[in-house]
């Protein structure tokens, strides 16, 4: 199992894989679970991709990084990641 060290140098090659597993996804949209499995990756590790994915997409659209990002930007990242039917 990964966890977040094998991140740092490789966030581009991540996101790429994670876009390619939201293609795949019938629902377009994974679960941090489908996540873990598909990347294998540790619960922790997952999450820390999407928080880290997330921080990537806002501040290319030229919004702040150093604000609430365990915060609304980390949400936004799991509602893109989770199919509809299984949000809450």
């Amino acid at each position: 199992m990964k966890d977040v060290e094998t991140l740092d140098t490789t966030v581009e090659e991540w996101r790429e894989e994670v876009h390619k597993l939201r293609q795949s996804s019938d629902m377009n949209g994974l679960t941090i679970a489908e996540l873990m499995q598909s990347l294998n990756l540790t619960r922790w590790g997952a999450n820390e991709l999407v928080r880290r994915l997330t921080v990537i997409n806002r501040c290319k659209r030229g919004f702040s990084t150093r604000k609430n990002i365990h915060g609304w930007q980390y949400r936004v990242a799991v509602y893109q990641l989770i199919p509809k039917e299984e949000k809450k």
